[in-house]
């Protein structure tokens, strides 16, 4: 039951991403756009997130070590 969970909520996540990822002028061209305002702001901030989260992994990498 969790694999289908998991696997619509990815699907979901596909689609919604698509949508912004349009709206911001980054790709897909032949899907729904959503709002360009809205759509640079959360791609912005999540990149941003992302990044973020993924450099604090990497400095927790090396420091456990010690």
């Amino acid at each position: 039951m969790i694999y289908i969970i998991k696997s619509i909520t990815l699907l979901l996540c596909i689609f919604v991403g698509a949508s912004l990822l349009k709206g911001a002028g980054v790709g897909f061209d032949s899907w729904y756009a959503a709002p360009e305002a809205l759509s640079q702001g959360l791609v912005t901030v999540l990149t941003l997130f992302f990044l973020a989260k993924i450099a604090l992994f990497v400095i927790s990498v090396f420091f456990e070590k010690e």
